[in-house]
């Protein structure tokens, strides 16, 4: 691994010091050569060390939100109770919302919902939350999108500009019994072929994309993978 070419390295470099040192052993400038080695390879080893547990992180949370739509969809296509207020209710349908006004531990893109639509209205509303996933303090929500078949796109992008943004919220919808997503946004649009959400972490490890299509299909993308081809 790359832990152990770098010791190989290191070890190569102390023997030839040992070699060509006097008897009294090193001097000052040898040792300071060593040492200097050594702190430039443990702080490389650390910064990529770092980005990988990030990057692995982040594919990790990507799966996660992939899970949540995936059992947004079981859940829509069967006869799942949702326990309110301490009676089942058996909702038609289910789905995964997401908003730029939900936010968990006072912070903003940092978690979504997963509900049971009680109501019927295909969308989130209190006391219809199942579970809330929380990404986490290092991770936000970059940005989540609808697409048409024709190519327009409606998004939200976390970049603190609210003007640019054409969408505020996005459902992804499942009712029973078809396996087929509805998408939704506020404001309501035309009929969407697909939408993703994109993740990123603080550590720029790069993003990763959910993409889910209105055939049911759920994929996650590659690391800033091209939405249009995932």
């Amino acid at each position: 691994g790359r832990h152990t070419f770098f010791m190989s390295i290191f070890s190569r470099i102390f023997r030839t010091f040992c070699r060509i040192s006097s008897p009294r052993g090193f001097t000052l400038v040898e040792l300071l050569v060593v040492v200097s080695i050594v702190i430039i390879i443990t702080a490389f080893v650390l910064v990529r060390h770092s980005r990988f547990d990030s990057s692995t992180l982040l594919r990790s949370l990507s799966y996660s939100v992939a899970l949540s739509m995936r059992q947004a969809q079981v859940y829509g296509t069967s006869v799942r109770g949702f326990l309110q207020s301490g009676t089942y209710q058996y909702a038609p349908g289910y789905g995964v919302y997401f908003s730029t006004s939900l936010g968990c531990n006072g912070i903003p893109n940092t978690c979504y919902a997963l509900f049971a639509d009680v109501n019927g209205d295909q969308s989130w509303n209190e006391g219809e939350t199942v579970s809330t996933p929380i990404l986490g303090r290092t991770f936000t929500i970059k940005s989540f999108c609808a697409v048409t078949a024709a190519g327009a796109s409606s998004c939200y992008t976390n970049d603190n500009n609210a003007g640019n943004d054409a969408i505020s919220s996005l459902v992804i919808y499942f009712r029973r019994p078809n396996p087929e997503a509805s998408i939704y946004t506020s404001p309501a649009g035309p009929a969407y072929s697909y939408a993703y959400v994109e993740i990123q972490s603080s550590a720029d490890s790069g993003a990763r994309s959910v993409k889910v299509t209105s055939v049911g299909q759920i994929t996650v993308c590659g690391l800033n993978a091209d939405l249009a081809a995932c």
